[in-house]
């Protein structure tokens, strides 16, 4: 005999909705457990063989082991009971504060470049190509990778595919469609605004790049999904 299976027992609190942090504190501290039963019996003259039944009879089977677990509410994950919020619409929500507090950090940029009196504010040279590439990295990379991440901890969790899609989806649609930046002033001092919004209009000019957009938002999300759902899980 060797070391119980602990991995059958990590699928079993994972898919129990036992947090991942603490399954793998759990799985680790058993195995630690039985490696100094299997020491403490050896140095009592038992075989390795021998060694290692009697630890594993003493820490009991993966089913006592795991109902230990399962039986406490308060080790189970945020998301395992609440899939329709962690998964359905936090990664949205992320995407939408990420907007909100980008829009508010551009205009504290421009009231505090501001001069006094009723002048636009001065924006320098240098600014512009930080806040378009921020503006850059909320329009396009970041659906995805809120996507990304709800995919990756969905799987690690063992949450059900559809939740997992549907946060993703939705994440992937508002991607496609929303929008954010500067309209920088074409003089020094001149008119400038801060864009922000979200909007599905068929008569729009970027109706057709926002569909594209999105699909691929969506597309990209859901093949990572079921890639990951497919592949082999992992705490890690």
């Amino acid at each position: 005999m060797s070391r119980p299976d602990f991995s059958t027992l990590s699928e079993t609190l994972l898919r129990g909705g036992i947090a991942a942090r603490h399954v793998q504190r759990y799985v680790r501290e058993l195995g630690d457990h039985f490696d100094d039963l299997v020491r403490e019996a050896m140095a009592g003259g038992k075989s390795a063989s021998d060694a290692e039944h009697a630890a594993a009879a003493r820490i009991g089977s993966i089913d006592q082991l795991a109902r230990t677990m399962l039986t406490r509410d308060d080790l189970k994950s945020l998301g395992a009971r609440y899939p329709w919020a962690v998964y359905g619409l936090a990664p949205s929500l992320l995407l939408a504060c990420a907007i909100l507090l980008s829009v508010l950090a551009y205009g504290a940029i421009a009231v505090a470049l501001k001069p006094d009196g009723d002048s636009p504010a001065i924006m320098p040279d240098w600014i512009q190509p930080f806040i378009d590439g921020w503006s850059w990295l909320i329009t396009y990379p970041m659906p995805i990778i809120l996507a990304g991440l709800t995919a990756w901890q969905g799987t690690r969790q063992r949450i059900g595919l559809a939740w997992i899609l549907t946060g993703t989806g939705l994440v992937g649609l508002i991607g496609g469609f929303h929008d954010i930046g500067v309209i920088w002033p074409q003089a020094p001092g001149g008119h400038g605004e801060i864009r922000a919004g979200l909007g599905i209009e068929p008569n729009s000019a970027d109706f057709a790049g926002d569909v594209v957009q999105a699909v691929l938002n969506i597309s990209i999300a859901t093949a990572l999904a079921v890639c990951l759902k497919r592949g082999p899980y992992k705490l890690e």
